[in-house]
């Protein structure tokens, strides 16, 4: 933090280099549970025109401080800026669900969750929002949903678990050479949902937006523009003599460095795949918490019917219309 706090007090306001060191001291600043902080600098981001970071982005992260800062109706105005077309949308509206969730407001979380819901967003919804669906679900006491939640999991994440974990194990795909040969023809911003399309659903879904990913595939394009340069000069060099060993030691090296990033680049897509593979199987962990209390409830409810203690049906009905 201190080290970025002396960079970014010699760059000039609004300008590209400033957004870079602001962007990391935020990011320093809530890793080190300094939110508030955190939230100034974001602020300033959101004001530097020369940002090379997306207004979504910023606004997603403005949401995520003001969250971990317990401002939660603040938090609710920041993800709802970010709009259906971002690529960013999905991550917002399960976070505004956990936001509505920890308002206090069940019924506005399961509305938001619902929406995710939708058959359309099947490779490119995270486990997540199911816990917070059926976990809203609960709180309301609607039990059928529940159950229903509970048994959508396994049957959308199956077939995306196994073949993420053949991924996480450097299995070969086809799906993922078509994503990495379109990531390296593509811009520095990565790639969008759009250009990977139905194939989605059989990759890591961070992918798309993988800082380090990118960079590993950025250098690639370089190294490889560099081996095309060693390569002329070499051929150029065999008109010479006593110089084609250098030429062709320069080119070897390119090469070898080449290969060497490339399998980076594999490694890093395997360890985003393992990621997720961890992270389905701890929401399947924490569903079947949801179905033990959801048991539970049940056998309550079912005692307190059968005992005849005066409560009746309308009282029983769940605030969802479900008894």
């Amino acid at each position: 933090v201190n080290q970025l706090k002396d960079l970014a007090s010699k760059l000039q306001v609004n300008t590209k280099e400033r957004a870079l060191v602001d962007w990391q001291l935020s990011l320093s600043y809530a890793l080190n549970d300094k939110a508030d902080e955190a939230a100034k600098i974001i602020g300033q981001l959101l004001k530097n025109k020369n940002s090379p970071y997306s207004e979504d982005l910023v606004n997603l992260t403005a949401g995520r401080l003001l969250f971990q800062n317990g401002y939660f109706d603040a938090a609710v105005k920041y993800y709802e800026k970010i709009t259906k077309k971002s690529d960013y949308w999905l991550e917002a509206q399960e976070e505004l669900a956990w936001t509505y969730l920890r308002k206090g407001e069940t019924q506005n979380s399961v509305a938001v969750s619902k929406s995710l819901m939708n058959s359309a967003f099947d490779g490119y919804l995270g486990p997540e929002p199911y816990f917070v669906e059926t976990l809203g679900q609960l709180k309301v006491c609607d039990y059928p949903k529940v159950m229903e939640g509970l048994t959508q999991f396994p049957k959308r994440f199956k077939t995306r678990t196994i073949e993420l974990d053949k991924l996480s194990k450097g299995e070969k795909s086809d799906f993922l050479q078509s994503s990495l040969d379109k990531l390296r023809s593509g811009s520095t911003a990565g790639l969008t949902w759009k250009d990977i399309g139905k194939d989605a659903q059989f990759l890591p879904r961070m992918m798309i937006k993988d800082y380090k990913l990118i960079q590993l595939v950025e250098t690639e394009k370089m190294l490889e523009k560099e081996g095309k340069a060693a390569d002329a000069l070499y051929a150029d060099s065999l008109a010479l003599v006593g110089i084609q060993g250098r030429f062709q030691a320069i080119r070897n090296d390119v090469n070898a460095r080449t290969s060497k990033i490339k399998s980076a680049s594999m490694q890093r897509v395997k360890e985003l795949a393992k990621n997720e593979v961890a992270e389905i199987k701890r929401i399947l962990d924490k569903l079947h918490i949801v179905e033990a209390e959801l048991v539970q409830q049940i056998d309550i409810s079912d005692k307190i019917v059968k005992n005849n203690t005066g409560i009746d049906e309308k009282k029983k009905k769940g605030t969802t219309g479900s008894k």
